[in-house]
């Protein structure tokens, strides 16, 4: 599959808030092509070191043949070929893109939406993402605030603009001493998933506080910092289909203006003697005039600064404590990467065995190929700078999914989901991102066989889990994976806090000797009080390494659950539910069930249609007047209505002697009978038959089939039949012709 992505081009000789017209615009981008080559690397690890130094440039890349589509300046092509990959001119891009120009100066335009970038639905705009967010903060006053942190570049300057804001979500009734998890997105405009993927991280975190888990004590105790759209000036000009990368500053150059924001940070600001950034004011990666110049960057820097703490040394070299609590994840796109420190250099960050256990485990949820951000050059001035360099907070950089414009489809099924687990285990683990991910994570974590149980005061609460110590992505080299060595669970008390009291976990194999444990807890609930109990779970691996807190929820009441049940009635593809036989100490309130061919369907009783005969599981699910639930499934087979067979046969016959051939009858099950009724009064049975007439004439043959469940089908052929010639036939005739031969040679 190709991914194929627009050219960021470049500005006409006029300021951004002037440039309307699109022939303009398309003139300038065809004028802003210099060498426009495709690129094959000889390996995975060299196809992504493109991809990451060589963003600014990128056209269109495909991972299946490990080539890229660059547009390069004489300078950088001259480099690349000193490097030995295979460059040719991408030709058959240049007409592609001269296609789609074409169609924007014919006016081309995607149907009118209700909302969303025109064209992608999924993708809110900068105004309908700070709707969103503001709404939040009013829906969840409580757990969610709206902060303005700074201004954009056109605000600064009375041109229109943003403010620069930051959605912060913990739950405010808590005080603990919180650690923070920051995640900004949009910084380079084009970027179109990072946003929306960090919108919808924002409320899957309120929307699930209630019910999930997880989710609650994330919220409860750590904050969770989101800015959604760190270049909200360039964004709105990228919403118009033009895929611009840096922010619009217009002082340095009419031609392409704007800074590069993730090459304007601080502390390894133009550290790489021009090699990790440009100081071409019209260059794409133009690192701008000083560190920190642009005010998107500068209100960053100074909020990072303002929520995490300084944890590392006055060298390059001094690594931070591993015990440092905090973590700043960068959304970008595209190349489906997780990235870490050093850019700007090839050595390892001092925290470099960390940041790579961090990178391989968060690559673990999306899939994407985890490496230290290096490419096949250095970068400097990027986001991780003040994050990691300066303060020595874990940062991360995530390069989503795999084009600039992601399609809705892709982004719906595949990048947002596979992007909001990764962010919500790194919520999991922000106490420590240093040290957490090096030890085992406990998955699928059950109580008496629920996720959400109900008891009774006094039940066995059984907990169920898997303890996993290696659930790494090692698709770039392999992490180190240890025994499980023991786990825990902690009734209403976090492990981290302090005299928590652990309940010993055992391995249901009877002892921990591997990296994959099933584990299980018997908990005596003698003397609970009714009410909601958090039961968190730990694990410890065999060096040490205890892993990502796990939780689930535990309601114990005087209801008693429903029970669910339910009977099935088929009239071949048609079905009825009943419900009736479900039962409750109180009164079931809603019946929902839901089919494996996708229906839902409401009621006590309730009727389906299937569309084709097959095996469907169907569940019902019970809620009672408290809110109590139970749920039931079984399957059901459904057969579709027998057709009637269809009778068909072939005649050959020889003079008189006749074979019957049915073997071309057909029936949606199996025939079980053929019979034969001829005209001459003769009866026979079988699929081929054979029968000698007595006499040429014209005959009548009819033949009907039944099939195994009783359905017919006739069908009538008439044959006419000639006797073979007799022998004293044959010799009169002979003799004929020899009295015949004779007379003519005595005659001559």
């Amino acid at each position: 599959m190709r991914f194929l992505t627009l050219v960021a081009f470049l500005w006409c000789s006029c300021s951004w808030a002037q440039v309307k017209d699109i022939s303009q615009l398309v003139l300038v981008e065809q004028q802003s092509w210099q060498n426009l080559v495709q690129v094959q690397a000889n390996n995975k690890e060299a196809f992504f070191k493109l991809s990451i130094s060589h963003h600014g440039e990128l056209l269109e890349s495909d991972k299946d043949t490990l080539t890229v589509t660059l547009n390069l300046s004489d300078k950088q092509l001259e480099k690349l070929n000193t490097l030995g990959f295979k460059i040719t001119a991408a030709n058959s891009w240049k007409q592609q893109r001269k296609a789609q120009l074409n169609q924007l100066l014919d006016g081309e335009t995607t149907a009118k939406q209700q909302a969303g970038i025109p064209g992608y639905p999924c993708y809110p705009t900068v105004e309908e993402t700070f709707a969103d967010a503001e709404q939040l903060a009013t829906d969840y006053s409580q757990l969610a605030t709206w902060i303005d942190v700074g201004d954009s570049w056109s605000k600064t300057r009375e041109r229109g603009g943003y403010d620069l804001r930051v959605l912060k979500i913990t739950n405010q009734a808590v005080t603990d001493d919180k650690p923070i998890l920051f995640v900004h997105s949009a910084m380079h405009a084009r970027e179109y998933t990072t946003a929306a993927v960090n919108l919808a991280f924002a409320k899957q975190l309120l929307n699930d506080y209630a019910d999930d888990a997880d989710t609650r004590w994330i919220v409860d105790h750590h904050e969770i910092h989101l800015m959604f759209h760190m270049n909200p000036d360039g964004r709105k000009y990228a919403e118009t289909g033009v895929l611009w990368r840096k922010n619009v500053n217009d002082l340095y150059c009419q031609s392409s203006p704007g800074v590069d924001l993730n090459r304007n940070f601080s502390f390894f600001w133009n550290s790489t003697d021009g090699v990790g950034s440009s100081g071409d004011v019209c260059n794409n990666t133009y690192r701008g005039p000083f560190a920190a110049s642009e005010p998107e960057t500068e209100a960053v820097e100074a909020y990072v600064r303002s929520i995490f703490s300084d944890n590392r040394g006055e060298n390059d070299t001094d690594a931070a404590p591993l015990d440092t609590p905090g973590m700043h994840i960068d959304l970008h796109s595209y190349s489906e990467l997780v990235l870490w420190p050093w850019g700007h250099s090839y050595d390892p960050a001092p925290n470099g065995v960390q940041l790579q256990t961090l990178g391989r485990k968060l690559a673990s949820f999306n899939d994407y190929y985890p490496t230290q951000s290096t490419g096949l050059y250095p970068t400097d001035g990027t986001s991780d700078d003040v994050s990691y360099g300066e303060l020595g907070v874990a940062a991360i950089t995530f390069e989503l999914g795999t084009e600039f414009f992601q399609s809705c489809v892709v982004y719906n099924g595949q990048v947002k989901p596979d992007n909001l687990e990764a962010l919500k285990y790194a919520a999991k683990v922000v106490r420590a991102p240093y040290q957490l991910p090096a030890g085992p994570d406990l998955l699928q974590v059950m109580g008496n066989s629920s996720s959400h149980p109900e008891i009774f005061p006094g039940d066995t609460l059984t907990i169920t889990a898997t303890a996993d110590d290696t659930q790494f992505n090692n698709s770039n080299g392999a992490e180190p994976t240890q025994n499980i060595a023991e786990a825990s669970v902690y009734i209403n008390t976090p492990p981290w806090q302090s005299a928590p009291v652990p309940i010993a976990m055992t391995a249901t194999d009877g002892s921990f000797d591997n990296g994959v444990e099933a584990v299980t807890a018997e908990i005596d609930t003698t003397g609970w009080a009714f009410g909601e109990y958090m039961i968190y779970l730990q694990a410890e691996d065999s060096a040490g390494n205890h892993g990502a807190v796990s939780a689930i929820l535990v309601n114990v009441t005087d209801n008693q659950s429903p029970q669910a049940n339910f009977s099935v009635t088929c009239d071949f593809l048609s079905c009825q539910f009943d419900a009736s036989s479900s039962s409750d100490d109180a009164v079931i309130t809603n019946y929902q069930w839901q089919l494996s061919d996708g229906t839902q369907l409401a009621g006590i009783t309730t009727n389906h249609s299937f569309a084709q005969a097959g095996n469907y599981q169907v569940t019902l699910t019970v809620t009672d007047d408290q809110g109590a639930t139970g749920e039931y499934s079984q399957m059901v087979e459904v057969i579709a209505p027998n057709q009637n067979p269809h009778a068909e046969f072939n005649i050959n016959c020889e003079h008189l002697n006749c074979t019957l051939d049915a073997s071309s009858s057909t029936d949606d099950s199996a025939i079980n009978s053929y019979e034969w009724q001829l005209s001459d009064a003769t009866s026979l049975s079988g699929e081929i038959v054979v029968h000698s007439f007595a006499a040429a004439g014209s005959y009548s043959i009819e033949l009907t089939v039944t099939d195994d469940d009783g359905a017919k089908d006739s069908r009538r052929q008439s044959v006419t039949l000639q006797a073979a010639p007799s022998s004293g036939g044959v010799l009169l005739w002979l003799s004929l012709m020899l009295l015949c031969l004779t007379g003519y040679r005595l005659k001559h």
